[in-house]
């Protein structure tokens, strides 16, 4: 999902254009 779509890394900006908090926690980005 986003890290699929966003494998560079950003993951700051892809939680925050997913509005998904989720991805924080998993990842702890």
């Amino acid at each position: 999902t986003i890290y699929a779509l966003f494998p560079a890394g950003p993951s700051k900006q892809a939680g925050k254009i997913a509005g998904l908090p989720e991805s924080k926690r998993k990842g702890g980005y």
